[in-house]
């Protein structure tokens, strides 16, 4: 399975499904520095009918701490589907952290060079 660079960042579509089984294609950046699942703008998030579970805040690259919506709903990556934590904020780019990428059980290969992201099953 493959990602792409685009815009410089490494980047892989994903499928996020909510509530009355939404199915969503989102292409999504994959964050290193992210240890957390699943992070969606408002204007993403909002039409996948995602479960609200709370709201909650976090330290963002910055250092300063953002508030946003906890959510939840499903992601479908191959043939390998997870439920999970979604993060959801007003703005930014969807991101894909490295919690979401273990819970997949996905091996990624990022190359910046050739601008190639490859992913192995690790399960």
């Amino acid at each position: 399975m493959r990602g792409l660079f685009k815009h410089g960042f490494p980047c892989v579509t994903i499928t996020v499904i909510g509530n009355h089984y939404i199915e969503t294609p989102i292409q999504v950046v994959l964050d290193t520095g992210y240890n957390g699942y699943l992070t969606l703008p408002y204007t993403d998030a909002f039409p996948m009918g995602l479960t609200l579970n709370g709201v909650g805040s976090g330290k963002v690259a910055d250092g300063s701490f953002a508030p946003f919506l906890q959510c939840s709903g499903s992601i479908l990556y191959g043939e390998k589907r997870v439920r999970s934590s979604i993060d959801v904020q007003p703005g930014g780019r969807p991101l894909m952290g490295m919690a979401l990428l273990k819970d997949l059980g996905f091996k990624v290969t990022i190359d910046p060079v050739k601008e190639t992201v490859t992913f192995a099953h690790t399960k």
